[in-house]
């Protein structure tokens, strides 16, 4: 009689019944009997891209097609996608482009940066890679003696800190203070993050 099932049963009582069990042989019987249970019928398959036998249970027999996800992924390199040939008419095309007028211009656009042009970014790039640029990132640096003026963070002692030199008043506001030195200060990775967030 299993009068333990369908019952919540307390942590001592399972142990009590688990350590009962300890030992107790099953026939080979009946771990076949236990196998068959817990196994499902299978089909054995080809894989249409390597050619590979696999098996798989009868529920998946017509719908898989490939032995693991590689194969799938492999099996699409190179062909279209669903979408592609499908012909718009003139009227519905239309429809789309008046929709998108508009949208996602300017400020509304979600990468925004408030007016921060590729040629400016661009020049920036150029600028910090000549030797002017370099002497004032070194100055600054050395004038705060390699270490964060926010929270004193500096390599050494088994820490490797990323120290950068950030422009108080704005790159690309203020090109005349571009290079002067009172307009510099060395900050480490995490607090010139938290500059990026006081722009506006």
């Amino acid at each position: 009689m299993e009068w333990h099932i369908g019952r919540i049963l307390r942590i001592h009582i399972k142990k009590r019944i688990s350590s009962s069990l300890r030992g107790h042989g099953v026939s080979q019987e009946t771990r076949e009997k236990i196998g068959r249970a817990n196994t499902k019928p299978s089909v054995d398959l080809t894989c249409l891209q390597c050619q590979k036998h696999f098996s798989v249970i009868m529920a998946r027999e017509k719908t898989a097609k490939y032995c693991s996800r590689k194969c799938r992924v492999n099996s699409l390199v190179g062909k279209p996608g669903p979408r592609l040939g499908v012909k718009y008419s003139d009227e519905l095309r239309s429809k789309l482009s008046k929709s998108h007028i508009g949208k996602n211009l300017g400020a509304l656009n979600h990468f925004w940066k408030g007016g921060v042009s590729l040629t400016k970014l661009n020049e920036r790039r150029i600028a910090m890679r000549t030797p002017r640029y370099k002497l004032w990132r070194r100055t600054v640096m050395s004038r705060d003696g390699y270490k964060c003026v926010w929270c004193g963070a500096k390599n050494g002692g088994g820490y490797r800190v990323r120290l950068e030199v950030d422009h108080i008043k704005r790159w690309v506001d203020f090109p005349l203070l571009r290079y002067n030195l009172s307009n510099g200060r060395t900050l480490c990775r995490p607090c010139h993050v938290t500059t990026f967030s006081n722009l506006s």
